[in-house]
């Protein structure tokens, strides 16, 4: 491969806001699934909801975590406006 002709690729980071710092793995996998045509691995699911999901879809490397420090008002604005819904 040349250098004319490689693939730049480009991290990107995204949040998803929840009411509560909880969440379902199994359920986030089905919702993915089901909204987005994106598969999961049986095997990459996390038991707990402690655990990181990570897994690579379309060659991409895909990694959910949850965190339960708040984040401070001006981020929690900047991503609701990237928000579609």
């Amino acid at each position: 491969m040349t250098e004319e002709s490689a693939v730049q690729i480009t991290p990107v980071e995204a949040s998803v806001l929840l009411s509560a710092a909880e969440w379902d793995p199994a359920l986030f996998v089905k919702t993915l699934a089901e909204d987005w045509e994106v598969t999961v691995p049986e095997k990459d699911v996390p038991a707990s909801p402690e655990d990181s999901l990570v897994f690579e879809h379309e060659g991409v490397v895909i990694a959910i975590k949850l965190f339960n420090e708040p984040l401070p008002a001006e981020m929690t604005r900047m991503h609701a406006a990237m928000n579609p819904l």
